[in-house]
């Protein structure tokens, strides 16, 4: 099994390796970041992947390598597809949550308490996770306004 800092080295245009901020300006020269959000961080780390809003069980059979899941609530069902993953966001959760501590276990970052975040974070979004300060930065293609 992967874990989170091996499976963030790659995104779906191929290997991009360096700092996160790095890969995006490989992604979208011209990237921005278009809004950033704030929760509790709950698994130390930073990562950058395509958003995979997980909301039931048809969505977590979507979830592809590398990428970053996006949750209502960091419920024990997510433990199942957290392999894959790059970093996990969630609305509401405790950081004690078993899904947070299957995140600290494996190195995969992870933050909580994101008010907003399933509004907000659209499928196929470019997020930059921080979760060692609780933020989220949703980024952007100046030419396109978002990956498809």
């Amino acid at each position: 099994m992967k874990t989170g800092s091996e499976a963030c080295n790659t995104l779906s245009e191929g290997p991009t390796p360096g700092l996160e901020e790095e890969r995006v300006g490989k992604i979208f020269p011209d990237a921005y970041t278009a809004a950033k959000l704030d929760g509790r961080g709950a698994s130390s780390g930073r990562a950058v992947g395509w958003a995979a809003v997980v909301k039931n069980e048809e969505d977590m059979q979507r979830v592809r390598e590398g990428a970053v899941i996006v949750a209502p609530t960091a419920s024990r069902d997510l433990i199942a597809v957290m392999q894959k993953a790059c970093a996990v966001v969630t609305e509401f959760g405790g950081i004690g949550a078993t899904a947070f501590w299957y995140a600290r276990e494996y190195d995969i970052p992870a933050v909580t308490g994101v008010e907003g975040l399933t509004e907000v974070v659209r499928e196929g979004d470019l997020l930059l996770v921080d979760g060692t300060n609780g933020t989220v930065e949703i980024v952007r293609h100046k030419a396109h306004h978002s990956h498809r």
